[in-house]
């Protein structure tokens, strides 16, 4: 649904500069410039149909003040390794320096900051779905739902960076970034999903990675101090975040009684 409004978005925003008389070459670049705007507007509207589409079929509508803070908790401490696991490969091993970026603090926040929507929209929105059947959830549903998240994403991106030679819409990376937070997400099992270990690891290492470290899927390292390194390309990525969520298997946190039973 997702990728339904960012075409009907791209397609509005396209008529409109033809009726004034822009080029082509104007209007790619607007929507460029734009992209991430478009990309959370896309989302936030479906994301918004699915709730009350949700709602209507269960004929109840969730209490959000009662309910809300009771998923945001103390961290795990296995978020709080992971995370430092992840910063120190980034520190020390991934990431050079980028030459040729334009300086633009205000490009920087929109691409932190809407790449904390762009993810944490879609962990909220799964929570809110599973909050009542979080004992049917194994590891299978949440590679299939981070699957399609990737894939559809990869769409929207490349609805907003047609030409552009700079973009960086790497659906692997896209897809263990959402498998991880989900990981993350039901640490505190069989407690309520706790939001606080996807929201911290997003805020200390995804988001960072987009802004400061090239990972940005619409504008790249455009405006990105530097790139990220080898360590940090999708293989090397896949490796890396396969052998984290073993290591969460091991411990025994979240899908390892499921992981045997079900998979």
């Amino acid at each position: 649904m997702q990728v339904f409004f960012v075409v009907l978005i791209v397609s509005l925003i396209s008529f409109i500069h033809f009726l004034l008389g822009h080029s082509i070459e104007v209007i790619e670049e607007w929507i460029f410039d734009n992209g991430w705007t478009i990309i959370i507007s896309g989302k936030v509207i479906s994301l918004i149909l699915l709730f009350k589409f949700y709602n209507l079929k269960r004929n109840e509508k969730y209490r959000w003040k009662e309910k809300i803070w009771s998923h945001f908790t103390s961290v795990n401490k296995e978020t709080l390794l992971v995370l430092l696991f992840f910063l120190f490969l980034a520190i020390f091993f991934g990431f050079n320096e980028n030459k040729s970026y334009v300086f633009d603090v205000f490009k920087l926040i929109i691409s932190y900051f809407f790449g904390l929507l762009f993810y944490f929209l879609d962990v909220f929105f799964l929570m809110f779905l599973s909050k009542d059947q979080m004992e049917k959830a194994n590891w299978l549903y949440y590679l299939l739902f981070s699957l399609t998240f990737a894939i559809f994403s990869k769409l929207s991106f490349l609805l907003v960076t047609i030409n552009s030679s700079t973009s960086k819409p790497n659906l692997i990376v896209t897809f263990f970034n959402m498998v991880i937070l989900l990981f993350l997400l039901d640490l505190s099992r069989p407690k309520p999903s706790n939001l606080t270990n996807p929201l911290l690891f997003l805020i200390f290492f995804i988001c960072p990675m987009m802004a400061v470290f090239s990972w940005d899927p619409i504008w790249g390292g455009t405006y990105s101090f530097f790139e990220s390194g080898a360590l940090f390309d999708g293989k090397t990525y896949l490796v890396v975040s396969i052998f984290i969520l073993y290591y969460l298997n091991l411990k025994n946190l979240n899908f390892s009684k499921n992981l045997f039973k079900k998979g």
